[in-house]
């Protein structure tokens, strides 16, 4: 995992012209990333700030003390019931990463 590569795509976000035009953004795992401290929220919510209005954007990974939710129209907890982690499957690319 490359700290620097998930700092610049937050920070670079707002000069993709390309994204304004499909209206939604998923930034997966950024909550998990927040947890560990790769990134910082005050740039993560600076960032989030600075997009259109119209955009919808979606957080996903698990983060209880985020501070972020108030910027969100949804806020939602997913729970594992059955994975296939659960009976010895790795994880596969394209899936869980």
């Amino acid at each position: 995992f490359d700290s620097a590569i998930a700092k610049s795509s937050v920070t670079t976000l707002g000069d993709r012209e390309e994204m304004a035009v499909k209206g939604i953004i998923v930034f997966d795992e950024l909550l998990v990333a927040l947890d560990l401290g790769i990134l910082e929220e005050d740039d993560v919510r600076n960032t989030l700030s600075s997009l259109p209005k119209n955009w919808e954007v979606i957080l996903t990974g698990q983060n209880k003390k985020c501070q972020l939710f108030d910027l969100a129209d949804y806020v939602s907890v997913i729970e594992k019931r059955k994975h296939p982690f659960d009976s010895g499957q790795e994880a596969r690319c394209g899936v869980e990463y």
